[in-house]
């Protein structure tokens, strides 16, 4: 029997201006080239300049795009400097693409899926472009699993407790590595680290 989805009492203001920022971002990465804007972002800071000579793409474009991804809360500015007379503007992608607790239970369901769009849709850019370049399979402590697991309410809240956990745990991670860079002058290595929890929509085939 098919359920409908569990409706909550939304918070005034809250709702509409979350689902703004959805629509928002999901607008912002339509355009193929903003999707790969973003995986650089996530990286490291850039300027509108860098990327453009990064990319081969022309100036225009990328300043456009970048602009937009700013407008729609993906990025934002964290420098300025002044460069041949000009104002060079650098941004870096936001720490976490997460809607939680009460913000995710102010959402109507619509909003909720707009959310997870353009959070599916960024992952697996990442992804697919780690399996092409071969870097997904490069290390051996990397780690890719994938299973069902058969639960009750309670276990369903202790799974998502867990994973929010291990989110909390890899960022701690992050600030300690970060302190160890700054020490020793190790290049810093990008990981992608991507957790989901959801039910089953139905069994394959």
């Amino acid at each position: 029997m098919a359920t409908k989805p569990h409706k909550t009492r939304e918070k005034p203001g809250v709702l509409a201006a979350r689902s703004d920022v959805a629509r928002q971002i999901r607008k912002a990465l339509a355009h193929p080239l903003r999707v790969e804007l973003i995986r650089r972002f996530a990286e490291r800071t850039w300027s509108p300049n860098e990327l453009a000579q990064e990319l081969g793409h022309p100036l225009g474009d990328v300043s456009y795009h970048v602009r937009e991804l700013a407008k729609a809360g993906a990025i934002e500015e964290v420098d300025r400097r002044p460069v041949r007379g000009a104002t060079e503007h650098f941004y870096r992608g936001l720490t976490r693409a997460e809607v939680a607790g009460e913000e995710w239970a102010a959402m109507s369901f619509k909003a909720r899926r707009e959310v997870s769009e353009t959070i599916i849709r960024n992952t697996y850019a990442e992804i697919l472009a780690a399996f092409e370049a071969g870097t997904m399979d490069k290390q051996i402590e990397r780690h890719l699993s994938w299973r069902p697991v058969v639960v009750d309410e309670q276990g369903r809240l202790e799974i998502a407790e867990l994973l929010a956990r291990t989110l909390r745990e890899a960022e701690q991670i992050e600030a300690r590595a970060a302190a160890r860079r700054t020490a020793s002058g190790e290049d810093p290595a990008t990981m992608i680290v991507s957790l989901q929890g959801f039910e089953r929509g139905g069994r394959p085939g």
